[in-house]
């Protein structure tokens, strides 16, 4: 019983063996076929690869500017005598959502690469007339990557890409044509916004003054009309000369104890009455207009250009386009593995078929 048992074990792995080595020998015999079925999608991939537009991607990096950079946007805080608003930080945010804007990339796409290629063969590629705008600026839109590092970490960055269909140095080009555009946007923004403040600080303030010079020449006129009447009262008295302790302590009794106005005598007020008609002007006697007038003049002094302050720090330009698309070494390794299991599977069919042909 055992000794039939060890022979059935036996016998069975003799019929393994004879299997694996039939496979084997099936895998020999059909080399050829394996080497030409690689060799085949070999070649297909290579055309591939030779055929396909290669895509390249640039890489830009931007920081958040130095304090020292910024300065005169300090200034104009103080100017104002506010906290600070433009802050490196705020430039930041500000470029940020410039640069991600769709609307703003979508116009530069338009007017450097759609418009362009009309003109430029090297741009129909991507922007071809053949392709509808909007089909080719969602294209390009794909290839536009925006990255920002955790604020909290070290070296605070924004990382963009653009990947394009072009050469590696237009790819670069292109990039720093649109960041170049968008921080000059960003600062264009920023002036406008002071100017902004500055014309409406301005108008206020001469606005202010204008109403303190009104109501000054009113108030010259209520004046006038108000010695007008005590001159009237104290001349129907016969009250030339203030009475009982003289002028100087009556005018203080006046002021301060709410006399009337007549108790002066009409010599007095005469004498302020001339004085005050054949005065030139008011502005000497308007409390707090020379302070208004000062700010007006450091307005109207503060002047700022695009070329005084920086938006953001380029740490690195967009670098030279690097070939991302088609991985040509992956899409070789990749043609030569599936050519070799499909050409040993090929080989090995055709060998079980074969003997299977000849044991019928």
């Amino acid at each position: 019983m055992q000794n039939s048992e060890v022979a059935q074990y036996a016998k069975a792995d003799a019929s393994e063996l004879i299997n694996l080595t039939q496979v084997w020998a099936n895998i020999v015999s059909g080399k050829r076929l394996i080497f030409i079925i690689t060799l085949f999608f070999f070649s297909l991939s290579s055309v591939y690869i030779f055929l396909k537009k290669p895509v390249y991607q640039s890489d830009a990096y931007i920081t958040v500017v130095e304090r020292e950079y910024v300065q005169k946007l300090v200034n104009w805080d103080s100017v104002l005598d506010r906290q600070e608003r433009y802050t490196p930080e705020y430039l930041f945010e500000r470029f940020k959502q410039n640069i991600s804007s769709r609307s703003m990339l979508r116009k530069f796409f338009i007017t450097h690469i759609y418009n362009a290629s009309l003109t430029n063969t090297s741009l129909k590629e991507l922007a071809s007339p053949k392709k509808d705008m909007d089909e080719a600026f969602e294209e390009f839109y794909d290839g536009f990557f925006i990255e920002e590092s955790s604020k909290y970490s070290v070296g605070h960055y924004l990382l963009v890409s653009l990947e394009l269909k072009f050469t590696a140095d237009k790819a670069q080009a292109l990039l720093n044509d649109y960041i170049s555009q968008v921080r000059n946007k960003t600062r264009l923004e920023v002036l406008e916004s002071i100017k902004s403040e500055q014309e409406t600080r301005i108008d206020q303030l001469q606005r202010k003054i204008r109403t303190m010079k009104e109501i000054a020449k009113l108030q010259k006129l209520d004046r006038l009309a108000q010695l007008d009447e005590a001159i009237a009262i104290s001349r129907s008295l016969n009250l030339e000369e203030p009475p009982e302790l003289g002028a100087k302590a009556t005018i203080q009794g006046v002021a301060s104890q709410g006399l009337p106005l007549y108790y002066l005598g009409y010599r007095l007020l005469e004498a302020e009455r001339k004085v005050l008609d054949e005065r030139q002007s008011n502005e000497p006697f308007i409390v707090g207009l020379r302070e208004a007038q000062e700010q007006v003049a450091l307005l109207r002094s503060y002047d700022l250009g695009i070329d005084d302050f920086l938006s953001i720090n380029i740490d690195q330009s967009a670098s030279f386009g690097e070939k991302v698309k088609p991985k040509t070494l992956l899409v070789l390794v990749f043609s030569v593995m599936f050519g070799l299991l499909l050409g040993i599977l090929t080989a090995f069919l055709m060998g079980f078929l074969k003997s299977l042909k000849e044991k019928m």
